[in-house]
């Protein structure tokens, strides 16, 4: 619930009042939505006090664009701050991209705060070289 969140929230703004930074994969599941798919739902926690993470990909040697795995969103518990508002009204009235009419607070926290590489990630287990997708890749790089 909320309040549980909003807690939460309060003790990672301890956190980083003691300079103890909080960077966490902003998920794979795209923007994610209710069961009934009427609400589009952020992804828990996306407290302003946490640097969310999302996933890039490469679309050329030269192109590198969001991940459609990569979880973003806007919050339905804390205002947009300020620093985030021109980029993001700018983002909402660029007339190439459609964006459901309803559904989503325009107005709340949007996230994810940044972005890495994260889709064909090589990770190495016992000397093997294996190809890892998704923000639990981006955030440790980002870090």
């Amino acid at each position: 619930d909320n309040s549980t969140e909003q807690r939460l929230s309060n003790e990672f703004m301890k956190l980083g009042l003691k300079g103890i930074s909080i960077l966490l994969a902003s998920g794979d599941i795209g923007v994610g939505c209710t069961d009934d798919c009427k609400l589009l739902q952020p992804t828990y926690p996306n407290s302003p006090w946490i640097t969310m993470v999302g996933a890039t990909t490469l679309e050329s040697e030269i192109m590198e664009r969001g991940s459609v795995l990569s979880s973003g969103g806007f919050s339905y518990i804390y205002d947009m701050p300020d620093y985030q508002k021109d980029l993001v009204s700018e983002y909402l009235n660029n007339p190439n991209i459609q964006f459901p009419t309803q559904g989503f607070n325009k107005n709340g926290r949007a996230f994810p705060d940044v972005s890495a590489f994260g889709i064909n990630m090589v990770t190495i287990i016992d000397g093997t070289m294996y190809p890892q997708d998704g923000t639990s890749a981006s955030a440790p790089l980002f870090s």
